[in-house]
């Protein structure tokens, strides 16, 4: 038997399902925007008011205290050297590095990021 608080529930359950189908579509969204803006910054051009320069800044002063540049003088010193194997480790733990920095930096600017995202929401 159907009843009234029955078709109360169907319709609370829709209005939630297109809720979070609505944050569901526009977390994609943002994540697709983050994932090209990624790519934008590593062509050095603009996204969402970052820069390069400004990564570059916190990859080596702020990014583990920056000990990176630390690292980075020891990986050029070692590619003097003929050791690929104890190069190519260095290279490989270097890149590690500016991965995990890469990722931090995007979270540390979360704020700015979403709200260009936002605005072009708004300006499409």
């Amino acid at each position: 038997m159907y009843t009234r608080s029955d078709n109360y529930l169907n319709n609370a359950e829709a209005r939630e399902s297109r809720r979070l189908s609505k944050k569901d579509a526009r977390e994609q969204a943002l994540n697709a925007f983050i994932e090209e803006g990624k790519k934008t910054l590593l062509v050095h051009d603009e996204f969402a008011g970052l820069t390069i320069s400004q990564f570059t800044t916190y990859y080596f002063a702020d990014f583990m205290d920056g000990r990176c540049a630390d690292h980075l003088v020891s990986l050029t010193g070692s590619l003097k050297s003929n050791s690929q194997t104890h190069t190519f480790l260095n290279l490989e733990t270097h890149l590690a590095f500016i991965d995990k920095a890469f990722e931090e930096f995007f979270e540390l600017n979360m704020s700015c990021i979403t709200a260009a995202f936002d605005a072009e929401l708004s300006a499409a």
